[in-house]
């Protein structure tokens, strides 16, 4: 009876080996790793025989036959997987993950309540200019008042309490100033050009009133405006780190990148903890491929200012672009805690997810991003990896 019975249990265990699914990928790259390539070559045949839609089998091969000097059989692993998927070398190329994959600066914008979004001037900067130019004397605390609810965005107090400031001609030009702040901060951007225009009439020597008027022209794409304030601005302060980071930021716009750079290092000669000059620097060298001092400069950001939800974005990407994509899943979804309806958090926890060959979850993430923002390039990728159309 006992051999009766393990004669019994062989076969039923037999046939659960024999259809077992070999997994012929890591099969393949710990061959690799051991330098054994035709059982390397072997196994990713065998998974592309076994998964003949799937591009990730022919790139890995792709990949062997160029080790091996194989040039021709490895362009055309490439041509296959390309044709099945044109962004299938986000699996295996550095490069080809650092152009694809959502990326967020600091910028000027008038929604303060998006993440990233960049003040257009702190308390501690105006201070600094107001005491230089000795601009106020008598109503100096209600217009200090009214900075500090400016830079909380509790704009209809700020306005309030600049409504209630006696005019004179010696205020004048700080008084349009920040009311020019204010409609700002209202999104009407017309009349705040106006405003800041003559607080710079009664005080041609305040710089802030430059250069916020130079915010308003950038964001209505008036670049050569919008340049030539900020360099009227730099030339009557030069000593201003706010200066050179809007600087920096219209010279991206504008594709000048050598002078953003030039920009941006110049804000940390004079503060060095800036801390989204830092950011901003860094994610420029990262866009133009300096990975090493961009890796250093982000890394500096997030050991600064460590609390922000921001830098959970930040080294999602970071994450991504160096295939630690649970990591990179992990910090997306800490940063969707604080901004839940944020898309480029979304198609990035998506794409990570794609690339752990976690499918289902991954179309939905980036679905999800597509409802929010219907950008074609997403929905290409999307379509190429979820094989579905989006309306």
């Amino acid at each position: 009876m006992k051999k009766l019975t393990i004669i019994l249990t062989i076969v039923l265990i037999i046939p659960m080996f024999l259809n077992a699914q070999i997994d012929w990928l890591t099969n393949g790259d710990i061959a690799l790793q051991q330098s054994r390539m035709q059982i390397a070559l072997e196994s990713y045949s065998n998974y592309i025989a076994e998964n003949p839609n799937d591009p990730i089998g022919y790139l890995k091969r792709a990949e062997l036959h160029d080790f091996m000097g194989q040039t021709i059989e490895s362009e055309l692993d490439v041509r296959v997987a390309e044709g099945l998927n044109p962004f299938s070398f986000l699996f295996v190329n550095q490069n080809a993950r650092n152009k694809n994959h959502a990326r967020k600066k600091f910028e000027y914008s008038t929604n303060f309540d998006a993440a990233f979004t960049k003040s257009p001037a702190k308390y501690n900067d105006y201070m600094v200019l107001l005491e230089r130019l000795d601009l106020y004397h008598s109503q100096d605390s209600l217009i200090e008042a009214a900075i500090i609810k400016l830079n909380t965005n509790n704009i209809l107090e700020a306005e309030d309490l600049l409504n209630q400031i006696t005019p004179n001609e010696n205020i004048m030009g700080i008084i349009y100033d920040l009311k020019g702040l204010v409609h700002y901060k209202k999104g009407n951007l017309d009349e705040a050009i106006k405003l800041f225009t003559l607080s710079i009439e009664h005080s041609p020597d305040f710089a802030i009133a430059y250069h916020n008027r130079a915010l308003c022209y950038k964001l209505n794409q008036e670049y050569e405006k919008a340049k030539q304030d900020l360099e009227l601005a730099l030339k009557l302060n030069n000593n201003v780190p706010l200066f050179y980071f809007t600087y920096a930021k219209l010279n991206e716009y504008m594709e000048n990148e050598e002078k953003a750079i030039q920009a941006y290092s110049e804000a940390l000669d004079l503060d060095e903890n800036y801390y989204e000059a830092i950011t901003n620097y860094g994610l420029l060298l990262k866009s133009l491929r300096d990975y090493k001092d961009a890796l250093n400069l982000l890394d500096e950001a997030l050991i600064l200012d460590s609390k922000r939800a921001e830098n959970h974005f930040l080294r999602g990407n970071l994450n991504f672009v160096y295939a630690e994509y649970q990591l990179a899943i992990d910090d997306y979804t800490d940063f969707l805690v604080e901004y839940p309806n944020d898309g480029d958090a979304l198609y990035n926890r998506g794409l990570s997810k794609l690339l752990i060959r976690k499918n289902t979850d991954g179309c939905k993430d980036i679905s999800e991003s597509l409802k929010l923002e219907n950008n074609a390039n997403r929905k290409h990728l999307y379509n190429s990896f979820c094989n579905q159309n989006i309306k």
